[in-house]
């Protein structure tokens, strides 16, 4: 039922007006304490805990001293390849930098990648300062010596700078690389298909 303001009024008739009035507003509290909480009505010992921290998409807020922020945003990224999604921020207290606590994941399911094809992985428009790891490796028959490829990358909105750059134990490596349209591409350089395939993405700063 929904939320009726103003209730009761000096001149309400509490038993013939109002309390169908309370009535409702009571219900309404209970459905709205009961998103992202366990609700009044719950009977066990999770009574009024969180049972999940559902943060929709804002702009960046204002920070006070001594107060940090937790919030969700979607970084300065087109709608078209490989979009970075929404991500959850933390920003430091006094208007500070806000750091990405998100880390962006391939399919649940694994991927392949054809000889000598790429995928892309993120769209980096309108990023002109990041800091990014960046993990492939294949789970296959010869898995834990098979392809893999642990970087880590700067960028400053035109080239990227490998601070880091690993590649699997059996010598087979992917290559991450910035296309033309500064699009993250994973490329398979091999003659060979390369199977289950899973990839992680971690921004440790975006701007």
């Amino acid at each position: 039922m929904p939320y009726v303001a103003n209730t009761p009024l000096s001149s309400d008739n509490l038993a013939n007006v109002s309390q169908p009035q309370f009535n409702a507003n009571f219900q309404a509290l209970n459905t709205t304490f009961a998103l992202n909480h366990y609700a009044f009505d719950n009977t066990t010992s999770s009574l009024g805990k969180h049972s999940v921290v559902q943060t929709p998409i804002v702009a960046t807020p204002n920070t006070n001293a001594d107060e940090p922020a937790l919030y969700c945003i979607k970084p300065l990224s087109p709608a078209g390849t490989a979009p970075i999604p929404a991500l959850q921020f933390s920003r430091l207290p006094s208007n500070g930098l806000a750091t990405p606590l998100t880390c962006m994941q391939s399919t649940s399911g694994a991927i392949t990648i054809n000889a000598g094809a790429s995928i892309n992985i993120a769209d980096l428009t309108n990023i002109t300062n990041t800091l990014i790891e960046f993990y492939a490796y294949s789970v296959n028959s010869s898995f834990p010596s098979s392809a893999g490829l642990f970087v880590v990358l700067a960028y400053n909105g035109t080239v990227i700078n490998f601070i880091n750059n690993v590649s699997g134990q059996s010598g087979v490596k992917f290559v991450l690389s910035l296309s033309p349209g500064k699009v993250l591409v994973l490329t398979n350089p091999t003659v060979s298909n390369i199977s289950n395939v899973y990839w992680t993405l971690k921004f440790l700063r975006i701007q």
